[in-house]
């Protein structure tokens, strides 16, 4: 018994899951140290894509139909409050943060910051992979969205880059929030190139 539960513990999912939470301990250490950016945008990548990762695993379930798919969303993420959930997550504490933070004279971007990177952590733990009775297929309809995925978050990381760090910070979030209106973009872009392959 004792060896099945050491066994359970120590998998390949729970030791990378283990190495992604101490990454996010030190993205916090470094950023109030430093403050760059770098300790930001890579905590966002890691929790973005296990969030994408999750909403293409359920965009396939439901037989990669937009429709189907649309009205899963509505019920499981709108009517369920997960977004609200995902959303307040950030935001609730943050606003305690900022009015202790300006007690303490605390750097507000700095806190603002640190919020973005342990709230990166909390999403990243909950969407990380399970063990699931139909697990994701790595298709090749599959893949070409993703590739058209990282083209999108490419272009999208270089045009936030220059802007200001507050606005950065909300636009991390609302990008991690509404990741699954991401999965219905990259569909409704790659819908010629699917209509052409199944023609």
């Amino acid at each position: 018994m004792v060896r099945k539960f050491i066994a359970e513990l120590f998998t390949i999912s729970n030791l990378l899951q283990l190495l992604s939470f101490i990454g996010f301990l030190l993205a916090v250490k470094y950023y109030y140290q430093t403050g760059m950016e770098i300790f930001l945008i890579a905590p966002f990548l890691v929790c973005y894509c296990m969030k994408v990762r999750h909403d293409y695993h359920m965009f396939q379930l439901n037989s990669y139909k937009t429709i189907v798919y649309a009205r899963w969303l509505l019920h499981n993420y709108i009517k369920n409050c997960k977004i609200l959930r995902d959303t307040a997550g950030f935001f609730v504490p943050l606003l305690f943060a900022i009015h202790m933070g300006g007690q303490f004279r605390i750097n507000e971007l700095r806190v603002w910051g640190i919020f973005l990177i342990v709230w990166c952590a909390t999403v990243d733990t909950y969407y990380w992979p399970q063990e699931a009775e139909k697990p994701l297929v790595y298709t090749p309809r599959l893949l070409r969205m993703f590739a058209t995925h990282s083209v999108i978050m490419v272009l999208t990381l270089a045009w936030l880059l220059p802007i200001n760090d507050y606005w950065k910070i909300l636009f991390l979030v609302l990008f991690v929030v509404l990741a699954p209106l991401s999965v219905l973009l990259v569909n409704f872009i790659n819908s010629p190139f699917e209509w052409d392959i199944s023609s």
